[in-house]
């Protein structure tokens, strides 16, 4: 009896043993977009490093994403977008955001597929996936859209309707790509950034941006907005461009050399956007993780990825 029951709590104990090790770790995927001075194929698991509150997260496979990618542009065509707020101001956008839609389009592989989402106020208007081709035609239609609607039409509910393209992504697949041209305010939406940040990065799309600003801003939406929007391009793994509204060219974001400087390589850099499978331990809320290459070559690198790896199902 003493036997049976000593081999008795010795199954509990090693059952009880392969369940935590069972749920020690789990896989969960994340893109990474990678900027390099060298060709890609000079970079293999052993450039990257890892680390999740200290401890090294093991990764076990990297990837390219599919061939074929879909992008939802989502055009903000509120008051201050379209010059309806100040029909003399000199500060025109409709330069650059035409500059920027006419590149982006242009670079898209005739492989992908296009499709826009036009809002002001609470009124918006969206189109089905086409060929980039077909897109480029539509780019003049779409910019001359105009709500039929009074009263809120200046205003710009931007979260709601990334939002709302999230959902024209649904179900989620991987490559899909959410681009954003606007100057970054929000005055009207229902869902906060923060929920909306929150919502890409368990889908897993990256948002790219083209955000237009005024270095002269005079008012606190005007300065804090474009902040607002380029931060969550960058909370998703994702980058911005900045559209200057009185020199009306484009600059970097940031401060990385290797960060794009025209529209067109916002989406030319997609070419190195890879998909990471990573080791992380099993738990029940987001996680805030690093990420760093060092390659050998010694040659300078950018990493683009979300900010955060969220809970996934525990393997063996």
């Amino acid at each position: 009896m003493k036997a049976l029951h000593l081999f008795t709590v010795v199954a509990i104990v090693f059952s009880m043993s392969c369940k935590l090790a069972a749920q020690h770790s789990c896989q969960t995927a994340v893109s990474v977009m990678v900027l390099t001075e060298k060709p890609m194929n000079s970079l293999t698991i052993s450039d990257f490093h890892a680390t999740l509150k200290g401890h090294e997260l093991a990764i076990r496979k990297i990837e390219p994403l599919p061939s074929t990618r879909r992008f939802v542009f989502v055009l903000d065509r509120s008051g201050s977008m379209t010059n309806r707020t100040n029909q003399h101001h000199s500060n025109d956008p409709s330069l650059l955001v035409n500059q920027a839609l006419d590149q982006m389009i242009s670079a898209i592989p005739d492989s992908d597929s296009v499709a826009f989402t036009a809002f002001a106020g609470r009124e918006s208007e969206r189109t089905e996936f086409m060929q980039p081709v077909l897109a480029k035609a539509w780019i003049a239609e779409i910019l001359a859209w105009k709500p039929q609607g009074k009263g809120d039409s200046l205003r710009t509910p931007l979260w709601d309707n990334i939002h709302s393209a999230l959902s024209m992504l649904t179900p989620h697949k991987s490559g899909d790509v959410i681009v954003v041209i606007s100057d970054g305010g929000d005055n009207q939406s229902k869902v906060s950034s923060l929920e909306i940040q929150d919502e890409l990065m368990k889908a897993g799309v990256p948002v790219l941006g083209v955000v237009l600003i005024k270095p002269s801003a005079a008012t606190q939406e005007e300065r804090e907005g474009p902040l607002a929007l380029i931060d969550l391009t960058e909370a998703t793994g994702g980058t911005a461009l900045v559209g200057d509204l009185e020199s009306s060219g484009f600059r970097r974001s940031g401060n990385l050399p290797t960060l794009p400087v025209l529209p067109i390589q916002l989406i030319s850099q997609l070419a190195y956007q890879f998909l990471f499978d990573l080791d992380m331990p099993d738990t029940q809320k987001p996680q805030k993780f690093q990420l760093s290459v060092k390659p050998e070559t010694g040659a300078k690198v950018s990493l683009f990825y979300p900010r955060t790896l969220y809970p996934c199902s525990a393997t063996p």
